[in-house]
């Protein structure tokens, strides 16, 4: 008895997540227009390890909404006075 299976189709993976999945994320550039620099600036930043926690995906970097506020929050300064 020979085996005659066919090989197996190679899986193609979903390149972009799904909008749904990615509800509670800001684009880089939503990210950036939030914070009111420029894109290149926060990629910069993130790069150097100075920016908000950001998630890569695809080469395509997202930051958590909840994660923005608080990054944003732990560089509140009180007025000296």
């Amino acid at each position: 008895m020979s085996d005659t299976t066919a090989p197996l189709a190679p899986v193609r993976l979903r390149t972009r997540p799904s909008a749904s999945a990615l509800s509670e994320y800001y684009t880089r550039q939503e990210a950036a227009d939030a914070l009111g620099i420029t894109p290149p600036t926060l990629g910069e930043w993130t790069a150097a390890g100075n920016g908000p926690p950001a998630t890569k995906i695809g080469g395509r970097f997202f930051y958590r909404k909840a994660a923005l506020a608080a990054w944003l929050a732990l560089r509140e300064t009180r007025p000296a006075g």
